[in-house]
Formats: structure tokens, C-alpha cells, sequence
């Protein structure tokens, strides 16, 4: 049997709703009796795709063959979940966002209106991606990570769990975790910024603020890689 996109929202129509406005499925192959679903005018789903209890999906938003979206999950307007891909319990799709094939979005994780996260690239727990970021083709981002909005993470980058990079930020690059903080380096405008916590600072104000802390020798050790990194892409380490 072959699958096909249909228009679940003229099909849950005639569903029974309970006392909230939650569609209750009486069982359908993309859609367990009993499952509680609400879904906006024209959206479509292949039939070999999955939905799961208390997950709603947006007007005109579409989900590809095989694709599965967790409990609670928030699938937005106009968003497009491609084949495959893995949509995890409570997590949210903002509108117009793109999620490539055999992609995975972790649980509770949200990505931003816009967003483009490609083929096979995977967005850890709880991680946060902003409007209209673009994750690269089997790039890995960390557990409760947070990308800016337009920053940019390139085709198989790895940034690990709890890293932050700022907005219109590019080619990324983890440096390792030092003193409680993960370390990411990226550039903004040709000048490299570092991410630190809630800290994003060029590179020159980051050796500035931790070279006087006697206890921050391990992070100060990977600014030496991070001045590394700068010079070896050409990026000005802070404003002239």
C-alpha cells in the first residue's frame, strides 16, 4: 500500500470533540483511538505519519511520509516536517519553519518561525533555535542549547548541550566546556564573538573580562584556541 497526503483537517471535521475542542481520533492509520488532536484548516499529513496524544498542528502546515509528532507537540502554520522526521513530546514548530528529512527535534525543544533545520540534523532536549536560524545538514545541537535568530550552523557542526550563540552569527565552532560554561566561538560581521552562559562578547572583550579572574585559568586556556580560531578565519577579534 502506498501513502498519500491528505487533508486531515476536512477528515477530523466529523471527528467527536470532547468538553476543550480536542478532536477525538475513533482510530485511524495516522492517528491511535482515543488520541485528543487539534488541527487547523488545510493541513495535510502522509498516511504512513504519526500524531500523538495532545498534539496540535497548525493551518496548512504539512508532515511527510513516516514522520512522527509527539505528545504535546506544537506544530505551527504554514510549517513543513519532512519525511521521517522525529518531532518529540512538547516540542514547538513555529510558523513557516522547515524540518528536513530523518531530522529529530527533542523533546521540548523549540524552534523558531522560520527556521530551516535540514536532513538528518538533530536538536537535543529542550534546545531552543530562533526565527528564522538555519541548522546544516546532520549538524548536532546540544541538550537546552540556544541559537540566536539568523545565526547560522553549518553542515555536520556538533555544538554541545547548553551552548549559547548569538544572533547573525556564523560558522560556529564548540570549543569545549571550562569553569560551568560550554565555550562556543562564531562571527558576526567578520568580528569573532564568544558564548558563554548568558555572556555574548567579542573575543577581545571575553579575554578582557576573565584575564583578572584567578579562578577561571581553564577558560582563559580555551581563548587560547579561540584567538586559534580567529586568526586562522581572518576574524577581527573585537571592534577597531
Amino acid at each position: 500500500m502506498n501513502s498519500e497526503q491528505i487533508n486531515i483537517s476536512e477528515i477530523v471535521a466529523a471527528w467527536p470533540k470532547d468538553e476543550y475542542g480536542w478532536s477525538i481520533s475513533p482510530g485511524v492509520e495516522w492517528c491511535a483511538a482515543g488520541t485528543r488532536i487539534k488541527v487547523g484548516e488545510g493541513a495535510r499529513i502522509d498516511t504512513w505519519a504519526s500524531i500523538g496524544e495532545g498534539a496540535s498542528i497548525g493551518e496548512r502546515a504539512s508532515i511527510g511520509a513516516r514522520a512522527s509528532i509527539g505528545e504535546g507537540a506544537r506544530i505551527s502554520a504554514w510549517a513543513r516536517i519532512g519525511e521521517g522526521a522525529s518531532i518529540g513530546e512538547r516540542a514547538s514548530i513555529g510558523a513557516r519553519a522547515s524540518i528536513g528529512e530523518r531530522a529529530s527535534i527533542g523533546a521540548r525543544a523549540s524552534i523558531g518561525e522560520g527556521a530551516r533545520i535540514s536532513a538528518w540534523a538533530r536538536i537535543g532536549e529542550g534546545a531552543s533555535i530562533g526565527e528564522r536560524a538555519s541548522i546544516g545538514a546532520r549538524a548536532s545541537i546540544g541538550e537546552r542549547a540556544s541559537i540566536g535568530a539568523r545565526a547560522s550552523i553549518g553542515e555536520g557542526a556538533s555544538i554541545g548541550e547548553r551552548a549559547s550563540i548569538g544572533s547573525k552569527s556564523s560558522e560556529a565552532v564548540d570549543i569545549g566546556f571550562a569553569d560551568g560554561y560550554r565555550k562556543c566561538i562564531a562571527c558576526v560581521d567578520g568580528i569573532a564573538y564568544i558564548g558563554a552562559g548568558c555572556r555574548w562578547f567579542s573575543l577581545n572583550d571575553a579575554i578582557k573580562h576573565w584575564a583578572s579572574k584567578p579562578d577561571r585559568v581553564m577558560t582563559m586556556a580555551l581563548m587560547e584556541s579561540a584567538k586559534a580560531i580567529a586568526n586562522l578565519k581572518g576574524w577581527k577579534w573585537g571592534e577597531e
